[in-house]
């Protein structure tokens, strides 16, 4: 019964490490119902010889020699070392005898235990680099990728353009409705259609007496005086809109003025 207790726990942490390699090489647990579909691939005689005489069969056979050398190693020790108290416990008492096997058997599993965490992490480096070597992209698929990524170059390219097209239709002085100045120290020209969906937007801006003037004096519209409501707009984006509750408060006069 004794032993028992001794060699339950050992077979439960073999067991859990062997799991744990498992999880570790995937990354995860996985479930797949894909090795249950069949495949007369592997009927073909040429994919069995190739499996036979690849690089992976030589890997694999590599490994199961490096496992019958260690643990041919191990047991030889073990049986070294404890043959000759195995044969001298028939010879002592009862509890003598529970405790000489319980003893073997501990070192046994023991053993088989960091066998077992051996293997399973040299696997796991045999595996990994096996696997990322046979999903290791070409450079073309890994420009097709990058392009599925990211999107065509040329698409994004002529979506660019379009926008482009559209900031240049809707922004610029031509399109304005009035001009917001400060004086001559800057000013906004600010567009706006009675009637539309669009907010009122910045279409132009101006810093400084010369630019004002030049401002005021190409477009030709008219230009309204107020420090307030240019401090509230003046840094908005040329192209944006005016959201501002506070500067949409003071703009309401002038669009009423100009619609």
């Amino acid at each position: 019964m004794s032993d028992g207790y001794i060699v339950l726990p050992i077979m439960m942490l073999v067991i859990f490490f062997s799991v744990l390699a498992s999880i570790m090489m995937t990354q995860g647990f996985v479930f797949s119902t894909e090795r249950m579909k069949p495949d007369f691939n592997k009927l073909n005689p040429a994919n069995g010889l190739k499996n036979i005489f690849g690089l992976q069969a030589l890997k694999t056979a590599l490994m199961h020699v490096l496992r019958l050398s260690f643990s041919g190693t191990i047991l030889i020790f073990l049986i070294y070392y404890f043959v000759p108290t195995v044969f001298l416990s028939p010879y002592c008492e009862l509890d003598c005898g529970i405790s000489v096997n319980a003893t073997v058997y501990f070192y046994v599993l023991l053993a088989l235990l960091i066998l077992s965490i051996i293997f399973a992490m040299i696997d796991f480096v045999v595996q990994r680099s096996e696997f990322l070597r046979q999903n290791k992209m070409t450079d073309t698929e890994q420009k097709q990728e990058k392009k599925e990524q990211l999107g065509n170059p040329e698409i994004k390219g002529r979506i660019k353009e379009i926008q482009q097209e559209v900031v240049t239709k809707t922004v610029g002085m031509r399109n304005a409705s009035f001009i917001v100045a400060d004086g001559l120290k800057q000013a906004v020209a600010i567009r706006y259609v009675p009637g539309g969906e669009e907010m009122p937007t910045i279409v132009a801006k101006a810093r400084g007496r010369n630019a004002v003037l030049r401002l005021a004096s190409e477009s030709g519209k008219p230009v309204e005086h107020s420090a307030e409501l240019l401090a509230l707009v003046k840094k908005i984006g040329v192209g944006d809109p005016i959201m501002d509750e506070a500067a949409v408060k003071h703009l309401v006069p002038f669009l009423h003025k100009y619609s």
